[in-house]
């Protein structure tokens, strides 16, 4: 084909129109790159405007496709034809014009049209040109003649979407959540069922009160109406029509038929309908009627209202992204014939749509060598250049997700001399033959995972075994990220870091070219496990590792999935770096899908103090440069053990001392003081808490089952909180009441309930397990849990003082079996025949005791004691002293406590405030007295506890 010498921009076969900035955002985050960005595509954004031509232009790639975003300077027809004109003559070789942004629906057309649909059209016909509002009779709609038919390009195209509408919104919805999971997108989010509003076309968004405004009256508006939302006015949900989707159409739709196209805002729900039913339109828009006589055009744009009085912005920014989500399923779809560029030197001219694919594979794929041969720098460029079109445009990447990613370029590292332990056994496991393929990292939230896994990427990356990366941070908003585009970002990486994968990878995608919107599975089995199969001979044994942090922010439902994949893809020879907390999710499917066959290492075994000597050594590296006097004295030890071994608190706490040079000493004092008010740093914990136990928790909960799940929660988790040592999960349960596994309260596993606490205490898996204990993995979570301005989430919001008293509970319940069972097989002796007691020693062993037991005999006037509850006769504190306080004063001697024993006695008479107590309460404290002063004689001989208790209370009998 001849090229048309008189051609500018010959390149540009694609143009892009959108009036709106939040469109043109929208647009920007569908382009594979934007020339200028950075230095390899700088020379790339010069283009040659035609004279005249005031239009602003972005340029860059979007699929296989180099694109011009034209920015109007407005809506309307008018800013419209201007834009389209200077695009005209700038980019002569425009094949396919998307005009891309906002609309308005009818929301009746085509069955059923929804907020957040987007609309695709057929031909366009002109709107009236007049001012449309509700507030009296519209004019009168004057038949004027349809725009021409679009260009055979145009047809030809719209034959094939609509052909494959279904496959066109599942691509359209994979763009969508990826463009939502870019930075600045947070806004762009699906605001949500109850937002899409449908009023009656004859209710008007207007005051209803005459004594807010006259506007009352039929054909009256006023501007403060205008301007004002449903809420603010009044509009009454009972002239609301019902919307919404059904199942089977749960994700957005799009919609293709022909489109109003006008020079005004549409704002009349009543007016909307006569039009829509007299020219068979279903969506309003501005810029359509400007550009088609200039350009071959395309309108794509996302339903942001209903064109009514009702009409609000809540929808806009969503509607802009689903349209350019759509645009970028369209370019997809669109076949351009790729044309001989000029310069191109004899070995690019051959690459040309999918034969750069099959050349690529015939100098590469087949023969490395012959790459290697290649001496001339231009070929070689040429050679690489190869990529793009052919896979890295069309291949679907997570760019935020790679541990090199720019945002993440101020993320810690470890530092020399710290975790030396860990690292060390990172790098054995890597450089070994016979290893397991998988390592396993673990720990709680802030123990410094990440920073681990960015470390070794780091070490790996600069030794070229790196073969890809996936960090599954939260997305913006806090929620999960999904797992869609986790195997087509490594096979992305995988591409970039070993050329010989480029054609195999390519080879695949051209013989199924929908694989990236298949599932997971197919996805790993066709781009992955076969490239790295058939590539096996050419790597020659190059080692391949891959690291995939902070897996537990999955989303649940992907996780097993994923697991099972790194499965696979080990078994492939690479080797695989995971790091998570530990769940119930990822311990099931650990053991199901990898039972045991991998190197796992447990960031929490490490001793303490090994912990808290990294992060002093942190601490002194960060802050040396203060001018405070932080080295001084316990500060820095101080700082350490208020950290309680958490790196994620170190690191922001150093970010915080130093984040105002002035204030350094003044915020070092305030992190320093215990008793201080929230500091800023723990504030950002609570939310990092509240959002991991949110995710930790089940979804799929009725009401019932919800009070009932949430009650027992609290119940058990203040025990938890309140507790005054750590005891087992088996020994738990027997202090609380339960049966020895956890269950049977209420139907419903107590075990299971906690193990999803995982994310924030240890709890082991095995539930008679007698050896592991429960443990907070912060201090700052006991204060977290109780405090009401912290803990904002009432499921997990724990009341102390109840708390304690339940502990209490058990604690008296537990040891009332013990010493009844004990005095049983003494002969049952009673309260009658304390005259002929006989030494119990032997009936009261404590060290035959369980632990659960030994706890309750120690801490349970301590519980009694932050309960707040007061002591009356006959309630079961006081039936407790009555009936065993000789065998529980007993146990504590033995257990060495004498002295507690003695202070636990006041204690107890300083709670008994009932006036017909009185005298038993002065007989503890003269029992209290007793002990004190015979400390000695009663270590000696145990019977003088029998002596001394008769003497002092056998006066009570209440």
């Amino acid at each position: 084909m001849l090229s048309n010498p008189n051609a500018r921009n010959p390149q540009f076969k694609i143009g892009i129109l959108a009036a709106l900035p939040l469109e043109a955002h929208a647009i920007r985050g569908i382009f594979g790159h934007i020339d200028g960005e950075d230095a390899e595509t700088y020379a790339a954004r010069t283009f040659i405007k035609a004279p005249m031509d005031m239009n602003s232009y972005t340029t860059g790639k979007i699929a296989n496709h180099r694109v011009v975003l034209a920015h109007m300077p407005g809506m309307g027809k008018v800013n419209a034809a201007a834009t389209a004109a200077g695009l005209q003559a700038s980019f002569t070789e425009l094949k396919l014009v998307l005009i891309v942004g906002i609309c308005g629906g009818v929301p009746q057309a085509q069955g059923q049209i929804l907020l957040g649909d987007v609309v695709i059209s057929k031909n366009i016909v002109p709107a009236e040109d007049a001012i449309f509002h509700p507030y009296g009779p519209g004019p009168e709609i004057t038949e004027q003649p349809d725009f021409g038919r679009p260009t055979s390009v145009v047809r030809s195209l719209l034959a094939k979407l609509e052909d494959q509408k279904t496959d066109l919104e599942k691509i359209t919805c994979r763009h969508l959540d990826c463009l939502l999971q870019k930075p600045g997108f947070a806004q762009s989010r699906y605001p949500g069922d109850t937002e899409d509003q449908l009023f009656r076309p004859d209710y008007i968004h207007k005051h209803r009160d005459p004594h807010d405004c006259d506007c009352v009256q039929p054909g009256k508006s006023c501007t403060i109406a205008k301007h004002s939302s449903c809420d603010q006015l009044g509009c009454e949900p009972e002239y609301l029509i019902p919307r919404g989707r059904d199942e089977s159409t749960t994700t957005l739709m799009l919609h293709f038929g022909p489109v109003a196209s006008g020079d005004q805002v549409l704002k009349s729900g009543q007016h909307r309908d006569r039009v829509a039913k007299t020219k068979k339109v279903i969506a309003f828009e501005m810029e359509g009627a400007g550009a088609w006589d200039y350009l071959p055009c395309l309108i794509v744009k996302g339903v942001c209202d209903y064109a009514d009085s009702h009409k609000n912005k809540k929808w806009q920014k969503h509607a802009a992204a689903a349209a350019a989500a759509c645009a970028r399923a369209v370019l997809d779809l669109y076949e351009s014939s790729i044309e001989q560029d000029e310069g191109m030197t004899p070995l690019q001219q051959r690459s040309v749509a999918e034969s750069r694919v099959l050349y690529y594979d015939e100098i590469m794929g087949l023969n490395q060598q012959a790459y290697l041969q290649i001496e001339r720098a231009e070929e070689k460029a040429t050679m690489k250049s190869l990529r793009g079109p052919a896979l890295f445009d069309r291949l679907p990447c997570i760019s935020e997700t790679v541990y090199n990613h720019y945002d993440r370029q101020h993320d810690p590292l470890c530092l020399e001399g710290t975790r030396t332990a860990v690292l060390k056994d990172i790098s054995a496991w890597a450089d070994s033959q016979n290893s397991n393929m998988i390592y396993w990292l673990t720990g709680w939230a802030g123990i410094g995972k990440s920073t681990i896994a960015r470390t070794v990427a780091h070490t790996w990356g600069a030794q070229g075994r790196l073969g890809a990366t996936f960090f599954f941070d939260k997305v913006p908003g806090g929620g999960k990220r999904s797992a869609r585009e986790f195997i087509t970002t490594i096979a992305y990486q995988l591409s970039s870091e070993f050329p010989v994968l480029i054609s195999l990878i390519s080879e695949a995608m051209v013989k199924d070219p929908n694989i990236c919107i298949k599932s997971l599975g197919d996805q790993c089995q066709k781009l992955i496990l076969r490239s790295i199969s058939r590539a096996r001979s050419i790597l020659n044994g190059q080692p391949i590792v891959l690291i995939v942090d902070a897996l537990d922010n999955c989303e649940t439902s992907e996780m097993g999935i994923v697991i099972r994949l790194l499965g696979d893809i080990s078994s492939a020879g690479v080797r695989v770096f995971i790091s998570s907390r530990v769940t119930p999710t990822i311990s099931f499917h650990r053991r199901s899908e990898h039972d045991g066959r991998f190197r796992a290492f447990e960031l929490p075994d490490i001793p303490r103090e090994i912990i808290d000597q990294d992060i002093s050594l942190f601490f002194q590296r960060e802050l040396q440069q203060l001018n405070t006097n932080w080295e001084e004295g316990d500060s820095l030890q101080q700082l350490v053990d208020r950290i309680g071994g958490n790196f994620l608190w170190a690191t922001m706490a150093t970010r915080y001392i130093r984040e105002v040079p002035g204030l350094c000493g003044r915020r070092l004092s305030m992190l320093l003081d215990s008793g201080a008010t929230v500091s800023p740093i723990e504030a950002q914990f609570d939310d990092m808490y509240l959002g991991t136990l949110s995710d930790a928790m089940p979804s799929n909960l009725s009401s019932e089952e919800s009070s009932i799940y949430y009650g027992l929660l609290r119940r058990y988790l203040g025990v938890i909180v309140v507790l005054f040592g750590e005891i087992a999960p088996a020994s738990f349960y027997e202090l609380i009441g339960l049966e020895g596994d956890g269950s049977g309260a209420d139907g419903i596993d107590v075990h299971e309930v906690l193990r999803n606490l995982q994310p924030i205490m240890d709890i082991s898996d095995d539930r008679h397990n007698k050896e592991s204990l429960i443990r907070l993995h912060h201090p700052h979570l006991r204060s977290f849990f109780t405090s009401p301005t912290r803990c904002t989430d009432e499921r997990f919001l724990v009341d102390p003082k109840q708390a304690h008293y339940d502990a209490l509970h058990g604690c008296l319940k537990l040891l009332s079996g013990v010493f009844e069972r004990s005095q049983n097989e003494t002969g049952n002796l009673s309260s009658d025949q304390r005259d002929h007691m006989v030494d119990t020693e032997d009936a009261c062993t404590v060290w035959e005791w369980s632990p659960a037991a030994r706890y309750a005999c120690r801490y349970w006037v301590r519980h009694l004691k932050s309960s707040g509850a007061e002591v009356h006769p006959g309630d079961p504190v006081s039936l407790f002293v009555k009936n065993h306080v000789i065998c529980w004063l007993e146990a504590l001697v033995q257990m060495g406590s004498t002295d507690e024993a003695s202070k636990d006695l006041e204690c107890l008479a300083s709670f008994i405030s009932d006036t017909q107590a009185y005298e038993f309460g002065t007989s503890l404290r003269e029992l209290s007295r007793s002990f004190a002063d015979r400390k000695a004689q009663i270590e000696q001989d145990h019977s003088m506890i029998n002596q001394l208790t008769m003497e002092n209370l056998d006066r009570y009998d209440g």
